[in-house]
């Protein structure tokens, strides 16, 4: 058990994480205006494993012992780049770049935004960038 602090810095857009072949868990306030949410992974090195997970955890608790994941993202094995929409987006076929992203479009299990966010790579020899963008 491990009490959560979130992450600081500029509201609408954070680079969380650029890291190379390190396992980390970043937990973020989600701006109260906020509807949705871009979340950016640029695996420019991979390892032999990188993988993205989205936890919810209870936002008075603030403990990550009571952490639910949301979405575990497949093994990411070749340097690429990924975006996670969570929030009210369109359909995937209705994003004129998702084809070109590998945007993933997590509204059927996301509608509302968590209020407390946990951002989760497990990474093996990977160098990547993690970041995240809200609109309201």
């Amino acid at each position: 058990m491990a009490a959560i602090t979130p992450v600081t810095g500029p509201i609408a857009f954070r680079v969380l994480r650029s890291a190379v072949g390190t396992s980390q868990t970043d937990w973020i306030d989600t701006p109260k205006w906020a509807t949705r949410a871009r979340i950016y992974l640029s695996v420019t090195t991979a390892g032999t494993s990188t993988a993205l997970t989205i936890h919810d955890a209870d936002p008075a608790l603030r403990d990550d012992a009571q952490a639910v994941a949301l979405f575990t993202g497949a093994t990411i094995t070749a340097a690429s780049n990924h975006i996670y929409l969570l929030g009210d987006y369109p359909k995937v076929a209705e994003i004129a770049d998702a084809a070109a992203t590998d945007a993933i479009v997590l509204q059927d299990e996301l509608t509302d935004l968590p209020s407390l966010l946990g951002l989760q790579i497990a990474a093996t020899g990977s160098t990547y960038t993690l970041s995240i963008e809200y609109k309201g």
